[in-house]
């Protein structure tokens, strides 16, 4: 939930300035200053670019944002962008206006406002200089030149110019422009910044450009003043566009990683396993007991309890089958692989993958046998102790083969699981029926509530059909033990994940292939503390909320995102606070329509 801080305009484009001039300056290598000196020597022209005029403006330093740009050449390698590259030339011919939006892979109202941003624009052909700028990565790390290709094929209709960022510092551009996307408009021979948009509407949009280029001196065409009509009497067709995205009753995404994923054999031994509460062989414990249909496949504790108690929240599986990553921390990159975990983890279930094994040939023999084929012949003690994983004793004693048989056993229990977990969905909300075209399933207080959603920039991160943009942000969120430790959220998740056996791209993933992107995964600052979006489907059933369950009702979840609470320090508060997150301090009308809405959405 996120809302605009407020700011004057000054002082807004002051401290822009600031932060673009000094991080552009100390990052520049000899390679950028020398194409900018050898650009800067054609234009003798032009006067130097000024990092700044006091509060009287700002402007772009000897680079845009503060770090370098990349864009792909025509030969498929990536080449650096200095600013100076975009500047216009002095003389004033050609292009007035440089227009620069930020945007991310994972930002809904980035992708949903896109074609109607593109459309305004290629309006101004002659006299705008369009420049896209991807500032992180699908899953709000570092960009790579994978998020750039494909930032470019999801969407062709975009004109100009598309890079990437070098990191994802440069998120920060959005510290006084949110929500996303942000929309710069610069005059190119001296890149002044001349205004700043946040999220614009396309009619908005055409305005400020209209408005910057008069102020320029140059006379255009005014557009038809009509406003777009509204849907609803509420919603702009950007808003719209993201309303629309939020519809659900696609199947999940295939996985091309679980052979058996969708074979409803797997799904009956997955549903036989997920309900066996000695399936570990050591207790009476299973996926059940903590994912029970009444709470959305949760357990409505604030900290999960198994054989042990646990510090985080157990997420819902209804969505699960839609997730690209799992875990709070995406430390399982797999639906099976995920499944895995809770079996051996000593807090949970306490189990083994011998356990798992003995648990199947002695109570779901036939079952899977019918899916995987023949068991292993687990009778000879000697050969496979009752109880054994890597580390144990019993289990380094084993031979070899006997141990990857044993394994085999166990994935392909986990991966029933995931048959399984793959037919669950959560709970249908009236929701859907009124983005069909429904009208009258919504009250006034609901309606209310979706447009304050939108407004507070909610569905930035809150997108798509599941109401998640399955990536991860660090949004100050306390742990369950206030005093700490902190949860180290996607780094630890990244690390762990790159020492899994069962990655996707691992020996036993039934398409290696698909995990290609583990390639570029490697922790970096950025991902400290940050934590995966949760859905909001089955919301009203999943509480307590957050990831230490640390919210007791959906009214601590909005007051989390007052600026007071956002900014609060504190041990269990550990890295830095999202960029893309903006505070929100409604009015009761707000809260109580924004509640309405939240309630509406979680299935009520």
């Amino acid at each position: 939930m996120h809302g605009a801080v407020r700011r004057s305009f000054s002082s807004v484009l002051l401290a822009l300035a600031l932060a673009l001039a000094c991080r552009g300056a100390v990052k520049s290598g000899p390679r950028l200053a020398a194409r900018a000196s050898a650009s800067a020597a054609v234009r003798s022209g032009c006067s130097p670019i000024d990092p700044a005029e006091g509060v009287r403006g700002a402007y772009i330093g000897n680079r845009f944002g503060p770090l370098a740009l990349f864009e792909r050449s025509a030969r498929g390698t990536e080449t650096p962008l200095s600013t100076d590259e975009l500047r216009g030339s002095c003389d004033g011919s050609g292009p007035r206006l440089l227009v620069v939006r930020l945007d991310a892979p994972w930002c809904g109202t980035c992708s949903a406002s896109l074609e109607r941003y593109s459309a305004v624009v290629a309006s101004f052909a002659d006299d705008v200089t369009p420049l896209d700028v991807v500032f992180s990565g699908a899953d709000n790390g570092p960009t790579t030149p994978f998020d750039l290709e494909a930032w470019r094929a999801a969407h062709p209709s975009l004109p100009g110019r598309v890079t990437r960022a070098a990191d994802a510092e440069s998120g920060s551009l959005l510290r006084f422009q949110r929500p996303a996307p942000a929309v710069f408009l610069v005059e190119p021979s001296s890149m002044r910044i001349l205004d700043v948009l946040a999220n614009p509407t396309s009619d908005k949009l055409r305005g400020r450009i209209e408005r910057a280029l008069s102020s320029l001196g140059r006379t255009v065409a005014a557009a038809s003043t009509e406003p777009s009509p509204l849907v609803d009497g509420r919603f702009s067709p950007e808003d719209w566009a993201v309303l629309q995205g939020m519809r659900s009753g696609a199947p999940p995404p295939p996985d091309p990683t679980n052979g058996h994923a969708d074979d409803p054999e797997a799904a009956e031994l997955g549903r036989a396993l997920f309900t066996d509460l000695n399936l570990g062989g050591r207790h009476s414990v299973g996926c059940i007991t903590c994912h029970s249909a009444a709470h959305g496949f949760s357990d409505g504790r604030p900290t999960a309890s198994g054989v042990g108690a646990s510090d985080v929240n157990t997420l819902g599986l209804g969505p699960a089958a839609y997730n690209r990553w799992w875990f709070w921390d995406g430390r399982a990159d797999s639906l099976w692989a995920q499944a895995t975990s809770p079996i051996e983890n000593a807090r949970e279930m306490d189990g083994t993958r011998l356990g798992v094994a003995h648990a199947v040939a002695r109570r779901h023999r036939a079952a899977y046998e019918r899916v995987f084929g023949a068991l292993p012949e687990l009778a000879d003690a000697a050969r496979f102790p009752q109880a054994g994983k890597p580390g144990d004793p019993a289990w380094n004693g084993m031979a070899k083969a006997d141990q990857d048989a044993t394994t085999r056993v166990f994935v392909n229990a986990a991966k029933a699981l995931a048959a399984y977990e793959r037919t669950l969905r959560p709970r249908a909300s009236r929701l859907d029926a009124y983005l069909a075209g429904d009208r009258t399933l919504l009250s006034d207080r609901e309606r209310d509530g979706m447009k304050v959603f939108l407004d507070a920039g909610c569905a930035v991160c809150h997108t798509g059909p599941m109401l998640t943009d399955g990536a991860f942000h660090d949004i100050h969120v306390p742990s369950s033990s206030l005093a700490g430790p902190a949860f180290l959220g996607r780094v630890e998740g990244v690390r762990r994940l790159a020492q899994s056996e069962f990655r996707s791209d691992g020996p036993y993933s039934d398409a290696p292939g698909a995990g290609a992107r583990l390639r570029s995964l490697v922790p970096s600052d950025a991902m400290l503390a940050q934590i995966k979006t949760p859905s909001l489907r089955d919301l009203t059933r999943t509480g307590p909320w957050g990831h230490g369950g640390t919210f007791k009702t959906l009214d601590d979840v909005v007051a989390h995102y007052d600026m007071e609470e956002l900014t609060d320090s504190g041990p269990t508060r550990i890295g830095a606070l999202d960029p893309a997150v903006t505070a929100f301090s409604p009015t009761e009308a707000q809260r109580e329509a924004l509640l309405a809405f939240l309630r509406l959405v979680g299935g009520d």
